[in-house]
């Protein structure tokens, strides 16, 4: 079944979704939510219509093949930030407290048990659900505009990053530790897989798309900015880059915020939490908010690097989480927003070439359009990478109010 037709066949199970969860069995309206790549996402009411709540309803993809592990995971990271909300830990105008004009305060995601006790339901089809309350009155930043709303989402993934710090502690650099969360996704952000997938890729051409749409010439030009993952590569192997508690996937799209003031309420998409890198959060959190053009844009000369947005955004994330940054880490930011650019790029153009059964596409072309529009974006961090360096360490002096050594301490 291709990736539309699962889609609609999942609104069937909604009713007795509802029930699973204990919010009720007649939904009295339901949208579906078109924003997102991996997952099927559906905002149900239950109630009457004028007396309702609303809350999501989410079939998990089948990427993450072990649903108890990765729920484990969400259960885990959703407690330990409840605890730290309710305790305060996040109450200074940085981090946490009320917003304005009534509106929500910030908090974490709050999951849902079914009838039998986990935080998941298997429907009939054998594929598995599981349900979030509703945050009212929060939007997802899908589109990164203003220096306001870079400092917002760059705010809300390191207070994450800050938050999630004692839940398991980062390890050393070359220290081995058992990590305290599941591997949902084996080797997430590792380019050579990356590379080789989409080499495989090109050479079975099972969708048939080598041949169309200037794909090989695309495909050259992907293959022609490898040195990134060589960088990358070296980077790690180097041994002094400690391991954390990272979100994994900081695109701005999975910070939703106030109505009202725009100021971040929550952080979303959790799924991928896990031990990692920090330069793949803040590349992420550069991909998706230092540019003013979307991530599918069509005029690539649009898509570049803007210096504002990024210096908003580094100073929102170092202002929350700086302080716990090594030098090395720092030094690894901007390497970070070019690896996570060339990731998404050779990730959208193997998909395209797979026939799109990974990413929720709009057309046949939206994942190439995608790619191209990275590799843009790629090139203009490249051309300005010495001056983002340079902005970040400035960005970290500022959030430290030092002479810029790195935190870590």
């Amino acid at each position: 079944m291709d990736p539309s037709a699962q889609r609609a066949d999942a609104g069937r199970h909604l009713a007795m979704i509802g029930a699973r969860f204990g919010v009720g069995d007649n939904p009295v309206g339901s949208s579906q939510v078109h924003s997102g790549h991996v997952h099927d996402t559906y905002i149900v009411s239950y109630g009457s219509e004028r007396d309702f709540r609303r809350y999501v309803h989410q079939r998990i993809s089948p990427i993450f093949a072990d649903v108890s592990g990765l729920m484990s995971n969400l259960a885990l990271i959703c407690v330990h930030l409840e605890g730290k909300y309710a305790g305060g830990a996040l109450s200074t105008p940085g981090a946490g407290g009320a917003s304005e004009g009534g509106s929500p305060r910030r908090r974490p995601l709050r999951m849902l048990r079914s009838s039998d006790g986990e935080h998941y339901w298997v429907d009939p089809d054998q594929r598995a659900w599981r349900t979030f309350e509703m945050v009212e009155g929060a939007h997802p930043c899908e589109q990164v505009l203003t220096p306001f709303q870079a400092y917002q989402v760059g705010a809300a993934f390191g207070s994450y990053l800050a938050t999630l710090d004692d839940l398991a502690p980062p390890a050393p650099a070359g220290a081995s530790r058992a990590p305290v969360l599941f591997e949902t996704i084996p080797r997430f952000h590792d380019l050579d897989r990356y590379l080789a997938g989409l080499e495989e890729s090109a050479q079975e051409d099972v969708a048939g798309r080598m041949a169309q749409d200037g794909s090989a010439a695309t495909l050259n030009e992907v293959l022609r900015r490898r040195w990134i993952a060589d960088e990358v590569r070296g980077a790690i192997a180097a041994g002094v880059l400690p391991k954390r508690t990272v979100h994994n996937d900081c695109k701005s799209a999975n910070v939703l915020c106030d109505d009202i003031t725009g100021a971040w309420v929550c952080v979303i998409d959790l799924d991928t939490t896990m031990s990692g890198y920090v330069m793949h959060d803040f590349g992420d959190i550069v991909r998706t908010c230092a540019t003013s053009a979307a991530e599918d844009e069509e005029d690539p000369r649009l898509s570049c690097i803007d210096l504002d947005l990024f210096a908003a955004a580094a100073t929102g994330y170092l202002n929350e989480c700086g302080w716990l940054l090594s030098d090395v880490e720092l030094d690894s930011l901007v390497l970070g927003a070019l690896a996570m650019s060339y990731e998404a790029a050779v990730r959208f153009l193997t998909d395209y070439l797979r026939g799109d059964t990974y990413f929720h596409v709009e057309s046949p072309t939206h994942n190439l359009r995608r790619c191209r529009a990275q590799l843009a974006l790629l090139d203009s961090i490249v051309v300005n990478r010495a001056e983002l360096a340079g902005i970040a360490r400035g960005c970290q002096i500022a959030c430290l109010g030092d002479s810029g050594s790195g935190g870590g301490r």
